[in-house]
């Protein structure tokens, strides 16, 4: 088993000398984006140093990065501001225009600057992931943006997929780079202070190079951690999407009821805790999702629900097909540039146009002001012939 803390905390950004090479994928791991989850850069460490005593090192690019140097360090998950939740346009203009940044704006500057030199260094095809760990009990899972590269690819994973987390927060790291069409999602190995979450991130590493065709030796039994993996989720469907989330409004009155897990089945109505005097409950029949039982943070919880296999093939074929291209034929629909990423559905009109609809489609909801909704296509960014002649496509 691993060691269950941090042993050292580099000077700059890596957490350990990258492996480079002029030819093969580019993976990229990202740990201690919250500084309260190092479970994620004890596991790359070890995985580096054993990588980097083999004779034979993998036939590609390899780099692991730490999120938030300032925070790690001191255990928190933050010190001003969320760094998972900064990543827009917007900020990104902000801290490229601004000296003498302070904490979480100055870790996302250093952070973006290595970012942008790793894809202008390699030709990709590029891999990137964040580890994370909760801070409830839970069995590991993936956290992926709806497209149906980044499926195909964490389908090689036995773990549950969780869908459509992009829809609900502002500025997660990964959605930022999946808009950039490459294959991004976020591995939870586990409880933040739970040993095995190291051993879960550690066999997550080690089986994503063994999927893509990096591991030429016996030194790694990715067989093992992929059963390893896959029983102590087995009991869990495949492909869940997100319904609902609670904001914390007001965090000192945010309270949920103890000993709740995640992926635990709710019945409708059940009382899940307080924000101040208002009681918390299950709006319907569902799962609840990453409830928070920490310090700091805005997500309360979230509802999920299981995706039946058949909505998974019709909305692959449906996106093949490209049928969207009619929506802007509807009244109320309208595309918002020529590129044809976004449609602009006014709601006061296309009041038919449901949620599960444009979700089929390929479209996750980007902003909603009054009757005036804008959702984003993620199926048009994604670079998929960049990964066609890859071993798992």
């Amino acid at each position: 088993m691993l060691r269950a803390r941090v042993t050292t905390i580099a000077n700059d950004r890596f957490i350990a000398d990258p492996i480079v090479n002029n030819h093969g994928p580019v993976i990229v791991f990202i740990g201690g984006i919250h500084g309260n989850e190092p479970a994620g850069v004890i596991a790359l460490t070890q995985l580096f140093k054993e990588l980097k005593d083999l004779k034979n090192p993998i036939n590609a690019s390899f780099y692991g990065l730490i999120g938030n140097k300032s925070a790690l360090k001191l255990g928190k998950r933050f010190i001003e501001t969320d760094l998972n939740r900064l990543w827009t346009k917007d900020q990104i203009q902000k801290i490229s225009n601004q000296n003498n940044l302070a904490h979480e704006s100055a870790e996302q500057s250093e952070l973006w600057e290595e970012l942008k030199k790793i894809t202008n260094k390699h030709k990709g095809p590029f891999y990137f992931m964040d580890l994370h760990t909760t801070s409830a009990p839970t069995v590991p899972f993936l956290t992926v943006n709806d497209s149906l590269l980044n499926r195909r690819f964490t389908k090689n994973y036995p773990l549950p997929i969780v869908l459509g987390i992009e829809e609900y927060l502002q500025g997660p790291l990964l959605s930022y780079i999946n808009e950039r069409g490459y294959v991004a999602f976020g591995f939870e190995a586990g409880q933040h202070n739970d040993p095995q979450s190291i051993q879960n991130c550690y066999g997550f590493a080690v089986l994503t190079l063994d999927i893509l065709g990096l591991l030429k030796t016996d030194e790694f039994t990715a067989t093992e951690h992929h059963q390893r993996l896959g029983r102590q989720t087995a009991h869990l469907k495949r492909f869940y999407e997100i319904t609902h989330r609670h904001a914390i409004s007001d965090r000192a009155a945010f309270h949920l009821k103890a000993g709740f897990q995640n992926f635990q089945k709710l019945s409708t109505n059940q009382h899940l805790g307080y924000e101040g005097t208002q009681e918390l409950r299950a709006t319907k029949h569902s799962q609840l999702f990453m409830p928070l039982y920490q310090g700091q943070g805005e997500d309360g919880y979230f509802l999920i629900r299981v995706i039946p296999r058949f909505f998974l093939v019709l909305s692959k074929f449906l996106r093949k097909m490209r049928l969207d291209r009619l929506f802007p034929l509807l009244p109320g629909v309208h595309w918002t540039s020529a590129s044809k990423k976004q449609l602009r559905i006014d709601l006061s009109v296309a009041r038919w146009l449901s949620t599960e609809l444009y979700h089929l489609f390929g479209y996750r909801k980007k902003e909603q002001i009054d009757d005036q909704m804008v959702v984003t296509n993620r199926e048009t960014a994604s670079k998929t012939s960049a990964y066609r002649n890859e071993k798992w496509y």
